[in-house]
């Protein structure tokens, strides 16, 4: 038997009600998050007791000592959403904090099999302020007009960073299926090219990883990124390189940034 001392202790709170909250284990996502300025944000698919059977929306919750929240319902409304989220994350910037997700669109607009369409909301009032921005904006460029294209991007992985003063995110996605049927290798970048009181405008996608690289039938993880905030940062995903054998070659394959994911090596190959 060994007898394990320890210093420290746990307290655990009770935020809110969450209906299929899958997304909160998933490894690319990040549902919770910190600024030591302000507190914690946390995104979640949350159960409504209006509508119990639907799994689809987004709530959030707000603490400045991880003890007391604060929560806020329904920030996916059904225009230009359709209360179908999926895989969200909380990002905590310097004034605002940030909700990311995709919706599972069911009327085609997300484009691809399954309709994955990227959004993001903030906190308009700051943090705790209650007021996050709606309707929801698209991240995606190439929604305006719908469908999406690039189409079908599903469990989003966020980072933000400060270039300066300014914030600067980037949000990487999965293309889970073309614009036909099949499943793909795809993994786009959304990078921010701008941020007035909390909005983001985005430049046109970046495809991080091209599924003609790797072996076909979705051998390819989800994407994660991660940049610091002098800049630098990877993209990374797994994968078989096109041609190996599968014995011996499923192996990570990275991409780096030296400037808050505007540009990224790996353009030559």
């Amino acid at each position: 038997p060994r007898l394990h001392r320890s210093s420290s202790s746990v307290s655990i709170v009770l935020i809110d009600s969450s209906h299929n909250g899958y997304g909160m284990v998933a490894g690319n996502t990040s549902p919770l998050s910190y600024h030591p300025d302000n507190g914690f944000i946390i995104a979640y698919r949350q159960w409504v007791p209006g509508d119990p059977t639907k799994s689809g929306y987004l709530g959030a919750a707000f603490s400045e000592n991880g003890q007391t929240f604060e929560t806020y319902s329904h920030l996916n409304i059904d225009e230009p959403a359709e209360t179908m989220g999926r895989y969200p994350s909380a990002v905590a910037g310097t004034d605002y904090p940030y909700i990311v997700w995709n919706e599972y669109t069911q009327t085609g607009t997300g484009g691809g099999l399954y309709g994955g369409r990227p959004f993001y909301s903030w906190d308009e009032f700051y943090y705790g302020g209650g007021s996050f921005f709606s309707p929801p904006v698209d991240i995606n460029n190439g929604c305006s007009p719908s469908p999406c294209d690039p189409p079908d991007n599903w469990v989003g992985s966020v980072s933000l960073a400060h270039d300066g003063t300014t914030p600067v995110l980037n949000a990487a996605y999965s293309q889970w299926s073309n614009s036909q049927k099949e499943s793909s290798g795809n993994r786009w970048l959304y990078h921010s090219n701008k941020n007035v009181s909390g909005y983001f405008s985005f430049d046109n996608p970046i495809m991080l990883f091209d599924e003609a690289d790797f072996m076909e039938e979705g051998f390819t993880s989800n994407v994660v990124i991660d940049i610091n905030e002098i800049g630098v940062g990877y993209a990374v995903v797994s994968s078989y390189f096109k041609g190996q054998s599968p014995d011996s070659s499923h192996t990570l394959m990275i991409r780096k940034t030296n400037d808050y994911g505007e540009s990224w090596s790996g353009e030559n190959g």
